[in-house]
Parts: structure tokens; C-alpha cells; sequence
């Protein structure tokens, strides 16, 4: 069990655990507006949905991922959770996914391994590998899902986020955010997020450091986390 400041997770029957990923993407997600409506693909055991619920008061939130141990474990976990009210763990793929109102706020950590050398068991494999899931296929998705005055969030490694993008800016989105995440300020960036609008604003691009150099946590990332975790302060 990870133990949060508001909520606790379990993520031992989840594909997908407890992650430094699914924080950031959780706590940088920083649509224009207050979302009323969110959609989190590839929930896993449904952290991010869950730091959403704790971010935006008033926002409904449905969780979808095609793995149903997972899907059961972030059901368990937004029930024991204060906002259980606002949270729906649901068994579909983006693809086949339907909604009759569209969503303010579309986040995704997703597979994104590529042509790589499969894990040996297949429900991590499916999680891992974007196989199920190819950027095409997630950029339309969410092309479909997101309102017209929404937007969509998604963290990726350097070189699969650069995909993403041309994907995304050939369908129609435009690129309205793009933060850098290093490990120490001297190293190359480990990961991007990523955020899209319909809407064409120029890109605003910043780099963060998770640690500083001699290894203590920054403190943007003690600020970024301080009302989730319970071990940086």
C-alpha cells in the first residue's frame, strides 16, 4: 500500500504501480480552465485519477483501462477514498470508449514501449507496450473526447513525446505547453509533458529538476508535492 496525505492506494493486482510518472502528470496537469469533467486513459490503479479528485473539487472523473484486475483495484481504491462519489473505474479501451458530453480535461500516462522486447507476462506487457495503444490511435481518441475548450495532458519519455507531438499537431491539436522533467538540473530530460488546446497559443516551454545536484529533492518538486506525498517535507 502507498500511503498518501488524503488517500491510500493499493497497486499490488494493478499492471501499472505507484509512480514518479503518474505524479507529475497528476500535479502539472494545468488545464486553462477549472475542469468540470475529466478522463483519465490507462488509470492503473487509478493514482492520477485520484490526485485530480483531490486538485479539483468539483470535478467528475472517469478512469478507463483495458486491464480488469486494474480496473478492479482502482474501484477498491476510489472507494475507500474521500471522493468516491466523483470517481468511476470503467473496463474499455480509448478506442471503444463512448461519452454523450465530452471531457474538459483528458490525461494519460500511456504505454509507450515500441518494436521492444516484450515482458514474459502478457497484462504487464499489454500496460507497457503501446501495441493496444499506438499514438495514432490515442491522439484520436482523445480528438473525439476532448471538448471544444478542453485540454489534454500526457507524460512520455523524450523521444516518444516528440511522436506524440507530430501526431497530435497533424490531427488538429496544438502543442499549448511543453515541460521538461530532469532528474539533477546537469542531466538530459528523462521526461515530457505534454499539453494540447484546440486552440493555437504560442508554446510555453519550462525544464524542472526533480533533485538537485547532490542528490536532495528540489524545491519545486517538495512545493509541486507537498499536499500529496507524506515523506518530502
Amino acid at each position: 500500500m502507498f500511503q498518501f496525505r488524503k488517500f491510500s492506494i493499493h497497486d499490488d493486482q494493478s499492471t501499472m504501480k505507484v509512480g514518479t510518472d503518474a505524479v507529475l502528470l497528476a500535479t502539472l496537469a494545468s488545464p486553462s480552465n477549472k475542469p468540470y469533467s475529466i478522463l483519465d486513459i490507462g488509470t492503473g490503479s487509478g493514482v492520477i485519477a485520484l490526485i485530480l479528485a483531490q486538485r479539483y473539487a468539483l470535478a467528475q472523473i472517469d478512469a478507463i483501462d483495458i486491464d480488469a484486475q486494474s480496473i478492479a483495484q482502482a474501484s477498491q481504491n476510489f472507494c475507500q477514498s474521500p471522493w468516491s462519489s466523483r470517481l468511476r473505474a470503467i473496463l474499455c479501451d480509448a478506442q471503444q470508449y463512448q461519452t454523450q458530453s465530452p471531457y474538459d480535461l483528458i490525461v494519460s500516462n500511456p504505454p509507450y514501449f515500441q518494436n521492444s522486447l516484450k515482458a514474459p507476462d502478457q497484462r504487464r506487457t499489454l500496460a507497457r507496450h503501446n501495441d493496444t495503444l499506438p499514438f495514432s490511435q490515442l491522439i484520436h481518441s482523445v480528438n473525439r473526447l476532448l471538448a471544444p475548450e478542453g485540454t489534454f495532458s500526457c507524460i512520455l519519455p523524450v523521444v516518444e513525446s516528440s511522436i506524440l507531438v507530430r501526431n497530435a499537431q497533424s490531427s488538429g491539436l496544438h502543442l499549448a505547453s511543453i515541460i521538461h522533467i530532469h532528474n539533477r538540473p546537469e542531466n538530459d530530460p528523462i521526461r515530457t509533458i505534454t499539453t494540447f488546446t484546440r486552440q493555437s497559443t504560442p508554446t510555453v516551454e519550462v525544464n524542472h529538476s526533480i533533485r538537485n545536484s547532490d542528490n536532495t529533492y528540489s524545491d519545486w518538486y517538495r512545493q509541486l508535492t507537498s499536499d500529496f506525498y507524506t515523506h518530502l517535507r
